[in-house]
């Protein structure tokens, strides 16, 4: 949305059907860059709260590999989609220690589980993307959520942002997009350069390259 909103915070119950912000134009776009990545990688609370696919819906579209960066519980839904039969490889990163019953069943349903090394309760960002890139994974799209984002730009991982901005607002009653990074200066905050401002149907795309610090 206009004030950084990626979802109402009283969201419908999962499986209640989409909630879309933005409109068809900008979600062929998302497709778009989903059909150039190796990889799409959201956290675990996407997966429960939203069910993704993850896949390509655009005419001979190739879908990337599903990545979910998840915690020692390993708490997913056993009927998830992106767990279903069938589909485009799905890939979990964990913490090393992660609960053996549930990384063997998922294991058993054909998923690969990565495990790494914690630092406290996850694993260190930049330790997930090498992860990926030794098996071959080095276009990775973030797609979120507000934790995940967060995490991926305070790793300083992060190279090109692309933002689709609908005309709405969710004010205090929306999820914003992301976490917080303990920025107490505006001078802390990061910064995108070579910035890029279109319209993608009813909404606005913006793009630029996310500033090393």
């Amino acid at each position: 949305t206009l004030d950084g909103r990626i979802a109402p915070a009283g969201r419908p119950r999962r499986g209640a059907g989409p909630d879309w912000i933005t409109g068809p134009a900008a979600r062929r776009l998302a497709h778009a860059l989903r059909d150039i990545s190796d990889a799409v990688l959201v956290g675990a609370g996407t997966v429960r709260a939203d069910d993704p696919r993850l896949t390509t819906r655009l005419r001979g579209g190739r879908d990337p590999v599903r990545v979910v960066v998840a915690g020692r519980g390993l708490d997913l839904p056993a009927r998830a989609r992106i767990l279903a039969p069938g589909g485009p490889p799905t890939w979990i990163v964990a913490p090393a220690g992660a609960a053996p019953e549930r990384v063997a069943a998922l294991r058993g349903r054909g998923v690969t589980v990565i495990l790494e090394p914690a630092r406290g309760r996850a694993i260190p960002f930049g330790a997930v993307v090498r992860a990926l890139g030794k098996r071959g994974l080095t276009t990775v799209l973030v797609e979120g959520g507000a934790t995940v984002a967060a995490q991926a730009l305070a790793a300083g991982v992060v190279d090109r942002l692309v933002l689709f901005v609908a005309p709405l607002l969710l004010a205090g009653d929306g999820v914003p997009a992301v976490g917080p990074l303990g920025l107490r200066r505006v001078a802390d905050a990061i910064r995108i350069e070579g910035l890029a401002v279109g319209r993608v149907g009813r909404d606005l795309v913006v793009e630029g390259r996310v500033q090393r610090r």
